[in-house]
């Protein structure tokens, strides 16, 4: 069994993710030694300020437990997806960049932040929240009108991260000054398992990851959260492209410990193959649907944690809860 395989079978077996232990709360986002960064301009200044803005930012109005979320979503608000513009890092808490920017966005997972809460369960999670961040730049650069292809593109680890895909822009970041990109202050490491499983990814080869982006306005992308579990009531959704079901107990038991799902109006399923690929498909076609619903004005949830959950044969890589 390759790593890999190792670290997906543990998730669909419910390994067990052991403590989480507050003391070691793994930051959630790249330190680096005092230095120069270069503030950004947020939407609606037109602009890489703007897509990064409407993407990957954090949300100056919202702040639970500690943690400041995103416009994108992570599952447990561990956000282990860092973004760097050529060797620029974003900094999406203080939206600003490390070092000159580029007009490609290579995504990388730093893993020890997942893993600190979900363990040997780690893998599919984090894959999903890779989907997620390329679905919302995508979707940004496409309300912008900025032209954006996404790939996946493995390359060895550096600084305790995997880098797994990029986002070309059609877009200039003008002249920029010559200025080294300073190096990151170390991290933590992750599990073994989850580690051996991302550095035997690194060597796969590229993918293109076509992908249509809803047509959705600013406003939404800024609205998009996580609401309370949705409760049954008469919905009207738009074509989505996932599987449509009414949630049922049996289902809501292979969820994690997260029995409300079954009193949602739809679950909409994303399955498949449990293949890293389709993780990160499954992630980006969720974040697709979730973005519809918050234009509809419903409330969802994402369910990204399975246990043994199978639906038409084939297995049940993530979800959306949905209700009015």
């Amino acid at each position: 069994m390759t790593a890999i395989e190792q670290a997906l079978t543990a998730a669909w077996t419910g390994a067990d993710p052991g403590p989480t232990i507050l003391e070691n709360w793994p930051p959630s986002r790249r330190r680096f030694p005092p230095g120069p960064a270069q503030d950004l301009p947020r939407h609606p200044t037109p602009g890489l300020g703007a897509l990064l803005d409407l993407s990957l930012a954090g949300d100056p109005a919202r702040k639970v437990g500690g943690v400041r979320l995103r416009r994108v979503p992570s599952a447990g608000g561990r956000y282990p997806v860092n973004a760097y513009l050529g060797p620029a890092y974003y900094d999406p808490i203080t939206h600003t960049l490390h070092g000159p920017p580029a007009n490609t966005i290579t995504l990388a997972l730093q893993p020890q932040r997942t893993t600190w809460r979900y363990g040997p369960r780690a893998l599919p999670v984090l894959l999903l929240d890779l989907g997620h961040a390329l679905a919302a730049i995508l979707t940004a650069a496409h309300t912008l009108g900025i032209p954006a292809k996404a790939t996946f593109t493995p390359q060895p680890p550096r600084h305790g991260e995997y880098p797994l895909a990029t986002v070309h822009l059609g877009l200039s970041t003008g002249e920029q000054p010559e200025s080294p990109t300073p190096a990151p202050l170390p991290d933590p490491p992750a599990l073994p398992l989850i580690e051996a499983a991302l550095t035997e990814l690194s060597t796969h080869p590229a993918t293109p990851l076509p992908w249509q982006p809803p047509a959705v306005t600013p406003e939404t992308l800024r609205t998009r959260h996580t609401a309370p579990w949705p409760t049954r009531g008469p919905i009207s959704l738009p074509e989505h492209g996932l599987i449509a079901i009414r949630p049922t107990a049996e289902l809501a038991g292979s969820s994690c410990g997260q029995p409300e799902l079954a009193k949602a109006e739809l679950l909409l399923l994303a399955t498949g193959e449990p293949e890293p690929l389709n993780f990160v498909r499954a992630g980006m076609a969720v974040h697709r649907a979730w973005l519809l619903a918050t234009a509809a004005g419903l409330s969802v949830r994402p369910v990204g944690c399975w246990i043994r959950a199978w639906h038409g044969g084939q297995r049940v890589l993530h979800a959306l809860a949905v209700g009015p």
